[in-house]
This record gives structure tokens, C-alpha cells and sequence, in this order.
């Protein structure tokens, strides 16, 4: 049966060939391998928050309302963190346009 053996695929390669943590489908190094942490890290707190939640009584809907405002707070981050970089790059480029006149 094909999910037979595509069950095991990931656990049939070696620690090596999937990198230095061992569930990286690549070589990770430097900043690529810490990235990969921070987004596999936040995953963790968000399941463990989720469960903290259900744990404490929330029901399902309850917990979106807690998750909202949270989500609302990233966008507004992501948001402004984009307006910056965008300002940043313009200024570097006026900058080097003027550098080279």
C-alpha cells in the first residue's frame, strides 16, 4: 500500500543526511539552522499554549477569542516591520544613487 511506504520514508535517513538536528530535510548551518529553531520553537509554545488553554477549561471558541488579538498583534508587526524595510531600502538606494553622481 503506497502510505506503507511512505510512512516510513522520513525515519529510513540518516541522522547525518538530515542534518545537524536530525529532522532538517536539509544541512542546516549558521543562521538557517537558529531560523529553523525559532519557527519550529514557536510552533512548540503555540501547541502547549493551545493545550494550557484547553487544560484550564476554554472551550474551542473562547480560545479563538484569546488567539485573535494575538494574531491581530503580528499583522500589525508584520506591517510595520515591511513599511520599515521598505523605507530603509529606498534610503539606502537614494543614498547610493547619490554616492555615485
Amino acid at each position: 500500500m503506497v502510505s506503507d511506504e511512505t510512512a516510513g520514508y522520513g525515519t529510513k535517513l540518516s541522522f547525518k543526511s538530515r542534518g545537524c538536528l536530525g529532522f532538517l530535510p536539509f544541512k542546516s548551518s549558521g543562521s538557517l539552522g537558529f531560523l529553523f529553531l525559532v519557527y519550529r520553537g514557536g510552533d512548540l509554545l503555540s501547541g502547549w499554549f493551545y493545550t494550557g488553554l484547553v487544560a484550564v477549561g476554554l472551550s474551542i471558541g473562547a480560545i479563538a477569542l484569546v488567539a485573535a488579538p494575538v494574531a491581530a498583534t503580528w499583522a500589525i508587526l508584520g506591517l510595520r516591520l515591511g513599511r520599515s524595510q521598505e523605507q530603509l531600502a529606498t534610503r539606502q538606494d537614494s543614498e547610493a544613487m547619490s554616492a555615485e553622481t
